[in-house]
């Protein structure tokens, strides 16, 4: 997510590169699971992965059972 991204006024230019590819890279990978995976099963994941949610509150607002 954007928030482990560093500041950018602190790096320098290849620092900055480098944490610019990595948030590509994440984002492709990302994108890579969304399109290989059925929308419930990739709502799942990103509730829990991306946004670090608890299993209960992704059961809560996804509707599934745990």
């Amino acid at each position: 997510t954007i928030e482990r991204v560093p500041d950018a006024a602190a790096l320098a230019p290849q620092d900055l590169w480098d944490a610019e590819w990595r948030q590509n890279l994440y984002q492709q990978a990302l994108k890579g699971v969304e399109d290989a995976t059925r929308a419930k099963h990739f709502q799942v994941f990103h509730l829990s992965v991306v946004e670090e949610l608890p299993a209960k509150e992704i059961a809560h607002r996804t509707g599934i059972n745990i």
